[in-house]
């Protein structure tokens, strides 16, 4: 009966606690788009201890770094929010291993930690492969549109303005925020530049290097922008074709590493304390054996599925 009840209190603390979380994401979405687009920190004094804290790590290197990520996976929160979701859900976690699948310590709390790294990880780069393969099907798209206003006598600039009119999104909000830093007076290179970086696509960096390079050492920069729109679509069409042929070894490479973890998870709930002897010296040796074994085979898969355009 304890169980049940600090289960229970576990899951509805976290339902709590991430329903107030996405709340308070929701009314920050609300405010000014001008901080959102600059990324400029917020004034208003934190006092509390936690919010401090999460300030001085927002601050930080690592915070900076996921910060990046975040923005790649187009997730709009702060590094701290993101980091007490994840303790917060590693902790529900961890009880539900302890009381209800009954393992040992420190058991209960590798396997909560693995599920939580591994689904984060999962959750970025699925959502920045997402928001990449958006952005990079509209590339063909943004050569066009800056290629008709250079053709009609407009500026660089004035073409980044189109393109932030006229496109969907992603794009459209990466223009935007070109087009504002732009306004207020910063470098065109730089700002091409940090696109780069937050896009982190070898087509964008294809396109923003023809733009420098091309305002350095001039020429017809609208008909180099047209070229580059077919070769792109072409890309694009290739890379679609390798997508398909490669889908069923890819999703291989995704199951094969949970059909162990699913299989220990429904003998623990059968058999109380089914994976303790995983905790003893031999179970230790040969869990890092198959795992190392699994690691290799996802390595090598793969290594088999990924075709660079």
């Amino acid at each position: 009966m304890m169980q049940v009840m600090v289960l229970s209190l576990s899951i509805f603390s976290a339902m709590v606690g991430t329903y107030y979380s996405f709340r308070a994401i929701k009314l920050r979405k609300k405010r000014s788009k001008i901080y959102t687009s600059f990324n400029v920190k917020e004034q208003s004094e934190r006092r509390s201890f936690m919010m401090k804290f999460g300030d001085k790590f927002d601050r930080s290197s690592v915070g900076k770094d996921l910060l990046l990520r975040l923005q790649r996976a187009d997730i709009n929160i702060k590094p701290s929010e993101f980091m007490m979701l994840f303790l917060l859900i590693f902790s529900v976690l961890w009880v539900i291993n302890n009381k209800l699948l009954q393992l040992m310590f420190p058991l209960d709390g590798l396997l909560a930690f693995a599920i939580v790294y591994f689904s984060s990880r999962f959750l970025l780069s699925s959502r920045k492969n997402k928001r990449l393969e958006k952005l990079n099907a509209q590339l063909p798209e943004i050569c066009r549109l800056m290629a008709n206003s250079l053709k009609a006598g407009l500026t660089i600039q004035q073409g980044i303005r189109n393109c932030a009119d006229d496109l969907n999104e992603p794009a459209k909000t990466d223009f935007q925020i070109i087009d504002k830093e732009l306004a207020i007076g910063e470098d065109l290179e730089s700002t091409l530049n940090r696109f780069r970086d937050k896009s982190s696509s070898s087509d964008v960096n294809i396109f923003v290097g023809t733009l420098l390079i091309q305002k350095q050492v001039g020429g017809n920069l609208g008909n180099i922008l047209d070229n580059m729109a077919q070769t792109l679509e072409s890309r694009s069409r290739v890379y679609k074709e390798i997508r398909s042929a490669t889908a069923e070894g890819k999703s291989v490479a995704y199951i094969l590493p949970l059909m162990p973890v699913i299989m220990c998870g429904m003998m623990s709930l059968i058999i109380p304390g089914f994976l303790n002897p995983l905790f003893t010296v031999f179970g230790l040796i040969l869990l890092g054996v198959v795992g190392g074994i699994i690691f290799i085979g996802i390595m090598i898969i793969k290594r088999l599925t990924t075709i660079k355009v």
